[in-house]
C-alpha cells in the first residue's frame, strides 16, 4: 500500500530535471532548471545551507553514495562533481566528457562511480581517501549514440563477497538511445551485447531473478539474461506495457524498483504506474487530491491548521510526472511534475502488490 504524503514546490526558476534520495538520511536532492541543486527533507522543507550551483549549468543526473552524504552530479557541460553536503566540499572533473553528462550511478557499495554522456562515452571512476575522482576505465559504447541508462549486475557471488570485504560488482549494463545494450566489466571491456527494438529509455537489474529488465520508448518491456561464456544477451520475454496514448507517444521516462519484482514507472502522465512483473499485474497512484504540505514560494501550508481556511489539497490536474525516486530505507516515493511540484508517498503495510494512492485512489489495470 502507498499513502499520500504531500507536495513541495521545488523549483522557483524552472522545471525539475532530476531527483535523488540520500541513502544515509531521509533527504531528497532536487535539480531544477536555472536553479541549481537543492536538498529537501521529507516534510518538503528546503535545507537552506544545502544549495549547489555552477555558473550557467544544470545538473542532469544525480546519485548519492551509499552510507554517506556525498552526491554525484553530472552536468550539461560534461562535468562530474562530488558534493559532500556534510562539510560542503566539492570535487570536480571536466576532463572526461566533452558533451552533456546523461548518467551518474554509484555501485551499491560505493566503490565505483559510472558516468556517461550524450556522445556515447562511458567512464568508470574510483575515489581516493580524499574523495578525489580518478578514471579507472573509459569506453565509447554508442558510436556517437547518447547513453541513457545503466544498471549494475548484482550476482550471488557479489553478495557473498560483501560479507568479507566491500567490493564493486564485476559488471555493469549500459544502454544507448537507439537500443544498444552492452555489458561491460570494470576495465571497460565489452563482455556481451544485445538490442532493444526501437529507442531505449530505461533499464533495471532484477536481482532476484538475475535478469535485466529493459523498457523501450514504445512501451516494450524486455527481459535479458546473460549466460557466462556467451557474447550475446539472451532475450527471455517481451511484452507491451499498457499506457495512455499520450504516454505512449512520449515513452517511459524512468523506471525504478520499489520492492522485489515491483517496478515503478513514469511516462509524462498525471500518475505513477506500478508493474508487478512476477504476477503480470499493474496499478497506479495519481497526484490528485493529495492531502499534505504544499510549498508555494517560501510559504508552508499544512493540513487543516485551525486558521479557518480549511484543509488544503494539492491537485495538479493534468500535470505530468517527469521523474521518480524511491528511498528503500524509509519507503518513500517522490514524483516530480511538469509544474515543479514534488509529491511524496510512503509505502505502508507488508504487501508490495496491493497499492493505494491518496484517498485509496488506486486502480488495477488489465
Amino acid at each position: 500500500e502507498a499513502e499520500g504524503g504531500g507536495a513541495a514546490r521545488a523549483a522557483e526558476s524552472g522545471r525539475v530535471l532530476c531527483t535523488a534520495w540520500c541513502r544515509a538520511e531521509p533527504v531528497l536532492a532536487v535539480s531544477a532548471a536555472e536553479d541549481g541543486v537543492r536538498v529537501f527533507n521529507e516534510e518538503g522543507d528546503a535545507l537552506e545551507d544545502c544549495v549547489l550551483r555552477r555558473s550557467s549549468c544544470d545538473a542532469l543526473a544525480m546519485d548519492w553514495r551509499v552510507r554517506s552524504k556525498v552526491l554525484a552530479c553530472g552536468w550539461d557541460d560534461g562535468a562530474v562533481t562530488l558534493w559532500n553536503t556534510k562539510d560542503k566540499s566539492l570535487k570536480e572533473d571536466g576532463s572526461v566528457h566533452s558533451s552533456r553528462a546523461t548518467l551518474v550511478k554509484w555501485s551499491p557499495e560505493g566503490g565505483r562511480l559510472l558516468s556517461a554522456d550524450s556522445g556515447g562515452t562511458v567512464a568508470i571512476w574510483r575515489t581516493d581517501y580524499r574523495g578525489r575522482l580518478a578514471v579507472a576505465a573509459k569506453r565509447d559504447v554508442g558510436s556517437g549514440e547518447e547513453v541513457v541508462c545503466c544498471a549494475w549486475m548484482l550476482t550471488p557471488d557479489y553478495r557473498e563477497a560483501q560479507r568479507e570485504l566491500p567490493t564493486p560488482p564485476q559488471h555493469v549494463f549500459v544502454g544507448t538511445r537507439l537500443g544498444t545494450v552492452a555489458l561491460l566489466d570494470l576495465k571497460g571491456e565489452l563482455v556481451a551485447s544485445g538490442r532493444c527494438p526501437g529507442a531505449l529509455r530505461t533499464m533495471s537489474w532484477f536481482e532476484e531473478e538475475q535478469r535485466l529488465v529493459v523498457i523501450g520508448e514504445d512501451g516494450s518491456l524486455l527481459q535479458f539474461r546473460f549466460v557466462s561464456g556467451s557474447d550475446e544477451l539472451e532475450v527471455l520475454s517481451k511484452v507491451k506495457l499498457s499506457m495512455t496514448s499520450s504516454a505512449s507517444r512520449d515513452g517511459v521516462q524512468k523506471a525504478i524498483w520499489t520492492s522485489p519484482g515491483l517496478l515503478a514507472t513514469c511516462a509524462r502522465e498525471p500518475m505513477v504506474r506500478f508493474w508487478d512483473i512476477p504476477n503480470d499485474q499493474s496499478y497506479f497512484v495519481t497526484c490528485d487530491n493529495v492531502d499534505g504540505i504544499i510549498r508555494v514560494g517560501t510559504k508552508r501550508v499544512d493540513k487543516d491548521d485551525g486558521s479557518g481556511e480549511g484543509k488544503v489539497r494539492g491537485s495538479v490536474g493534468q500535470e505530468a510526472v517527469t521523474d521518480i525516486s524511491f528511498n528503500p530505507r524509509t519507503r518513500v516515493l517522490a514524483a516530480s511534475t511538469t509544474g515543479g511540484q514534488i509529491y511524496l508517498w510512503r509505502f505502508v503495510g507488508k504487501s508490495a502488490t496491493v497499492l493505494a494512492g491518496s484517498k485509496a485512489n488506486a486502480s488495477e489495470e488489465s
